[in-house]
C-alpha cells in the first residue's frame, strides 16, 4: 500500500508540475506583451536559448523517470497480462502491449511537452497556435509514432527470440531500408498530415530557385511553400525526399521575413545538402548510431534484467514486460552518443555553408540571412562551448558568419555592411 501511494505521488507530480509552470509562463507572456518594445532583444535571445538548453537535458531525465515509473510500479507487467489475455497470438499480444505502453509513456510526457513545446514558445512570442491545434497535432504525431514504432518494436523482439546474441546486428541491417523508406514517404505521406504544401506563389522566385536547382543536378519540378505560420514564427527551408519524392520547400514565415537575395542564399545552402548527398550521409550515420545502440543494449540489458526484483515478473530480455528497461537503456546510450551525431551534423552543415558561398558568390546575403535567422528563431549566436558540443546540430551562427567573412576576404568580395559576429542582435540591413 505504501509503495502504491508513493507511485501515485510520483505520477501526480509528473502530470501536474509542468501544468503549474505553464500557467506561470502564460502569465509572464501576457505581461511581457505590453513591454515588448522596450525589451533588450539580445537578452531575450540569451534567455530563450538558455531555457531550451536546460529543457533539452530535463527532457532526457523526464523520459527516464517516466520509463522507470512504468517498469518499477509493475504497470508494464500489468499491461503485458492485459495484452496476453486479449490476444492468444504472441505477435498480436506484443503489438497491443507496445501500443498501450507507448500510450502510457506519451501521457506521462504530455505535461512536459505542453510546457516545453507550447508554453515556452508562447512566452517568447514564437507561436500563436491555439492550444486545441497544438493538442491535435500532438495526438496526430502519437498516431504516426504508433504506426512506425509498434511494428519496429515487434521486429526487435522477434529478432531477440530468433537470435539472442546477434539480434542487434540483424536489426541494424534492417534499419537501413526502414530509414530509407521513411525518408522516401515522409514528404508525400507524413508531412502533409500536419501542414498544407502548395506551389510557391512567387513565380519569379520559383523560377530562380528551380534554375539554381537544375544547374546543380536537382531534377525538381516545383518549389513548395508550407503554412508553418499556423504553428510557429520561426524561419526555415529544406530540400527533402529520395528516389522521386524530392521536394524543395520554404516555410511561409521565411518568405515573409526575407528578401529574395537572402532566400536564394538559404536555398543554396539547402541544395548543398542534396548535391553533396548529405541525405544518404545522414541515413548511414543514423543507422550506425542505431546499430551501436542496439549492440550496447544487447550486452548490458541481460545483466540489468537479471538484477530486477522478482516481484516484477520479467522473465528475460525478450519478455516485453522489460521493455521500459531496454528503452531506458537506449535513451541513456542515445544521450551519450548525441555529441557524436551532432558533430557529424555540424560537419555537413559546414559543407553546405561552403557550397552556398561557392554557388552564390554572395557572402553578404549569406551573413544577412544568418543574422535574420538568429533574430527570428531567437538562436544564441555564441552558445557556451559545452552546449554547442553536446546539443547543437549546426555550428554556432558566430562561427558561420566568421567563415563567410573569411571567404569574402579570400575571394576579395567586398562586404558593404560587414558587422562583427557579436553584433548579431543588430538587424541586418
Amino acid at each position: 500500500m505504501r509503495r502504491a501511494l508513493c507511485y501515485a505521488a510520483v505520477i501526480a507530480a509528473l502530470l501536474s508540475s509542468p501544468w503549474l509552470a505553464a500557467r506561470s509562463a502564460f502569465a509572464e507572456s501576457t505581461d511581457s506583451v505590453a513591454n515588448e518594445t522596450g525589451a533588450d532583444r539580445q537578452a531575450q535571445i540569451k534567455s530563450y536559448s538558455r531555457t531550451r538548453n536546460i529543457l533539452a537535458f530535463v527532457q532526457v531525465a523526464w523520459t527516464l523517470a517516466a520509463l522507470a515509473l512504468i517498469l518499477f510500479s509493475g504497470l508494464s507487467t500489468l499491461l503485458r497480462g492485459v495484452a496476453e489475455s486479449a490476444f492468444g497470438h504472441p505477435l498480436a499480444a506484443r503489438a497491443l502491449y507496445f501500443g498501450i505502453c507507448l500510450g502510457a509513456l506519451a501521457l506521462l510526457q504530455l505535461p512536459f511537452s505542453l510546457y516545453a513545446g507550447y508554453a515556452i514558445e508562447h512566452k517568447y512570442h514564437l507561436s500563436a497556435q491555439p492550444l486545441g491545434g497544438w493538442l491535435w497535432e500532438e495526438w496526430l504525431g502519437f498516431l504516426v509514432a504508433l504506426v512506425i514504432g509498434v511494428p519496429t518494436l515487434c521486429l526487435v523482439y522477434w529478432l531477440m527470440g530468433r537470435s539472442p546474441q546477434h539480434w542487434w546486428l540483424w536489426f541494424g541491417a534492417a534499419s537501413l531500408p526502414l530509414a530509407v523508406f521513411l525518408v522516401v514517404v515522409a514528404p508525400i505521406v507524413i508531412d502533409p498530415l500536419f501542414n498544407k504544401y502548395t506551389p510557391l506563389e512567387d513565380r519569379e522566385l520559383k523560377d530562380r530557385i528551380l534554375r539554381m536547382a537544375h544547374q546543380h543536378g536537382i531534377d525538381a519540378r516545383d518549389v513548395y511553400q508550407v503554412d508553418k505560420s499556423k504553428q510557429t514564427r520561426k524561419l526555415n527551408a529544406f530540400v527533402t525526399g529520395l528516389l522521386g519524392t524530392k521536394r524543395i520547400v520554404l516555410w511561409d514565415t521565411l518568405l515573409e521575413a526575407m528578401p529574395p537575395r537572402e532566400i536564394e542564399a538559404v536555398m543554396a545552402h539547402e541544395m548543398g545538402h542534396y548535391v553533396k548527398r548529405h541525405v544518404w550521409y545522414g541515413v548511414l550515420t543514423a543507422v550506425g548510431i542505431i546499430s551501436l545502440t542496439a549492440l550496447l543494449v544487447s550486452r548490458i540489458a541481460p545483466v540489468l534484467v537479471s538484477h530486477l526484483p522478482t516481484r516484477l515478473g520479467v522473465g528475460g530480455v525478450d519478455d516485453v514486460a522489460g521493455f521500459p528497461l531496454l528503452a531506458l537503456l537506449a535513451v541513456v546510450i542515445g544521450f551519450l552518443l548525441g555529441p557524436a551525431g551532432n558533430a557529424a551534423s555540424r560537419h555537413i552543415e559546414t559543407q553546405a555553408d561552403l557550397h552556398c558561398l561557392e554557388v552564390t558568390q554572395d557572402p553578404e546575403a549569406t551573413i544577412a540571412s544568418f543574422r535574420r535567422l538568429s533574430e527570428a528563431n531567437l538562436s544564441d549566436p555564441e552558445p557556451p562551448p559545452f552546449v554547442e558540443f553536446w546539443l547543437y546540430s549546426h555550428p554556432s551562427l558566430a562561427k558561420r558568419i566568421a567563415r563567410a567573412e573569411r571567404y569574402a576576404r579570400q575571394h576579395r568580395i567586398p562586404l558593404s555592411h560587414a558587422q562583427p559576429a557579436a553584433g548579431l542582435h543588430e538587424p541586418a540591413p
